[in-house]
This record gives C-alpha cells, sequence and structure tokens, in this order.
C-alpha cells in the first residue's frame, strides 16, 4: 500500500476508535470507566492529528490555488480519499458474499460513496480555482456573512443582524475574521 493509503487506513481507525469510545462514555454510569475512556479517546485525537498533517502537507504550494481555504481543502481531499477507500472495500465485501440481499445493500453502499467522490471532486475544483463563495459566520452573533467569491484581503462586510463590521483575510492558508 502507499503512504497516502496507509495514513487513510490509519485514520479510519482512529476517527472510528474516538468516536467508539465518545459512544461509549455517553451510555455509561461508570466513573472509573468514563476517565479511562475520556484520556484514551484524546489519545486517538492526536493520532489523527498526526495523519492530518502529512494530508495538509500533500497539499498545492501555490498560495494563489484555493486561497484562503487550505483547511477546507485539506479535510476535502482526505474526505476524497476515505470515500474511494470506502467504494473500494464496499465492492470488495459485495464480490465476497453469498447473501443476496448483503451483496445489493453493499453495492448501494459503493454507489452512495461514489456520489460523495463526485461531490468532493467539484467543490475541490471549485476552490482550487479560486470560485468557492466565502460563506462564513459572523464572529458575533452566528448569522451566515456572504464574501463573495475571492474576496480580497480587508473586505468588509457588515452583519444583517447584528450589524458588526467584518473584514476578512488570509492567515496561514485560511481566511480569518475579525470585527471591526
Amino acid at each position: 500500500m502507499s503512504d497516502l493509503e496507509n495514513v487513510i487506513a490509519a485514520l479510519n481507525l482512529e476517527y472510528g476508535a474516538n468516536r467508539r469510545y465518545a459512544y461509549q462514555m455517553e451510555r455509561s454510569t461508570f466513573s472509573q470507566l468514563n476517565n479511562i475512556l475520556e484520556g484514551v479517546r484524546r489519545t486517538e485525537g492526536d493520532h489523527v492529528e498526526a495523519m492530518r498533517a502529512y494530508i495538509a502537507r500533500q497539499a498545492p504550494t501555490d498560495p494563489a490555488v484555493g486561497r484562503g481555504f487550505a483547511s477546507m481543502l485539506a479535510h476535502l481531499r482526505l474526505n476524497l480519499e476515505f470515500e474511494r477507500t470506502a467504494v473500494n472495500a464496499y465492492g470488495q465485501f459485495a464480490r465476497e458474499t453469498d447473501d443476496a440481499e448483503l451483496k445489493r445493500t453493499f453495492q448501494q453502499l459503493a454507489r452512495s460513496e461514489a456520489g460523495h467522490i463526485n461531490l468532493f471532486q467539484s467543490l475541490i475544483a471549485q476552490i482550487e480555482a479560486n470560485q468557492f463563495p466565502v460563506l462564513v459566520y459572523c464572529p458575533v452573533c452566528g448569522w451566515e456573512l456572504d464574501f463573495g467569491v475571492n474576496p480580497a484581503d480587508g473586505t468588509v462586510v457588515r452583519c444583517e443582524k447584528c450589524k458588526q463590521r467584518v473584514a476578512i483575510q488570509v492567515n496561514a492558508g485560511d481566511f480569518a475574521l475579525e470585527a471591526v
């Protein structure tokens, strides 16, 4: 397997473990168990961050590509690879089962994941072409602010709900907001 395939497999394991421990903690009344699981869950989160750092390093180095969306692009690329892995796995599961109903279920799951692949590819292409609208939450009231497509650093909009003026700029590859 390639490094990327191994990172995706590791992330699938770590995300699954993190969610599994959170699920168990939600249903447990034993404080000792919850304390142990919380510590383990936290380390799973650290493992996720280490793998995400690898994915982020795979991004294009041209800062104009996907300007302001560095973190979003890293997540979308990661999601795209997850979906590709899922399509392959579900296809393999469908080929291996003798149960006709289970085969149809795995085939349907593969079709669903293929749709997700198309969604993520489309979003990545729009962002890389700087054609994705910058819609963010007002840092004061949480209402959606529309900065349009590829706003210049320092562009200011006024929140229509709380009337706060908010400026946008690119900071470390991502858009950052400042109430002004």
